[in-house]
């Protein structure tokens, strides 16, 4: 796939069941302390006092002042690094919410439109799993999406989208809607794809509900961005939902939310956070202090 994201690779249900539309997809190319001072002699560092006599002071900014802006100037250094190589975590709020409400996007706009297509909502635990997976930097798949309840125990197999791209401007949206792309790919009367078309169909699976993404900062700025799905899509010779009026299939259970069936006990609230760079944080405190 050409272009500043690469797609990746796709991964739906395991056995004899799995569907292996996008079995080797995107693998053909990859290569996407401070020193507390005594009187006398001192030390460098961060203080929060000097000590000095009042003529070494005479007509110059107190050494204080001059080393309490050296830890400000180190803060914004760290800042800016830490900014520059800075990925959301699997509490962000912000992706968390982009990477729901893309997926939702999609799915309630398939055509031909589906009757059966579940809401998507977020699980904790299948994102904790796919930033285990992400920080081995490996462009493949999660063995454990080939073992029974080997990813989580909730579902007995797990489906998961891989995208490599660059880390400059990364957004779920970004990596989410390349997936998307493949739509023209896939024909839906026959089931079949001309070129890779598995994060599509995944993206799109009726009955996959759940689904929790992570993305790492792989050597060289190179974002490895890894969603999991649950329960597994891409079923060998199936199509990925059922035609017909949206939410005509919808169980009692559930309501139609913009064309999707949304079972309100299955949608659980994800955490908050307050990101901060703890080494910075950690560093600045030992010079001030």
């Amino acid at each position: 796939m050409k272009g500043e994201g690469r797609a990746g690779s796709s991964h739906g249900q395991s056995r004899s069941k799995r569907n292996i539309l996008s079995a080797s997809a995107g693998l053909e190319a990859v290569q996407q302390v401070g020193a507390y001072g005594e009187p006398g002699p001192r030390k460098s560092g961060c203080r929060s006092r000097y000590w000095s006599t009042q003529s070494e002071n005479l007509g110059r900014p107190p050494m204080a002042l001059k080393k309490q802006f050296s830890c400000v100037w180190i803060l914004g250094l760290c800042l800016v690094a830490s900014k520059s190589s800075e990925v959301p975590s699997i509490t962000d709020r912000k992706f968390i919410d982009e990477t729901v409400t893309t997926h939702n996007k999609w799915r309630s706009q398939v055509n031909p439109p589906a009757a059966d297509m579940k809401y998507m909502s977020w699980d904790a635990s299948l994102a904790e799993v796919a930033l285990a997976w992400a920080k081995k930097c490996k462009f493949k798949h999660d063995p454990c999406l080939n073992r029974p309840n080997g990813c989580v125990k909730r579902f007995k197999f797990v489906g998961q989208n891989i995208w490599l791209g660059g880390l400059k401007g990364f957004t779920a949206r970004t990596a989410i809607n390349s997936w998307h792309k493949e739509v023209a790919n896939y024909n839906f009367n026959n089931r079949s794809c001309t070129k890779v078309c598995g994060h599509y169909t995944q993206v799109v699976w009726a009955k996959s509900y759940k689904v929790g993404c992570a993305v790492e900062n792989c050597p060289t700025l190179r974002a490895l961005f890894v969603c999991n799905y649950g329960p597994a899509g891409n079923y060998l010779n199936s199509r990925p939902y059922t035609t017909g009026e949206p939410c005509s299939l919808c169980t009692k259970e559930e309501k139609c939310v913009e064309k999707l069936c949304q079972n309100p006990l299955l949608i659980g609230k994800a955490p908050q956070e307050i990101a901060f760079n703890s080494f910075c944080l950690a560093f600045i405190l030992m010079k001030i202090f």
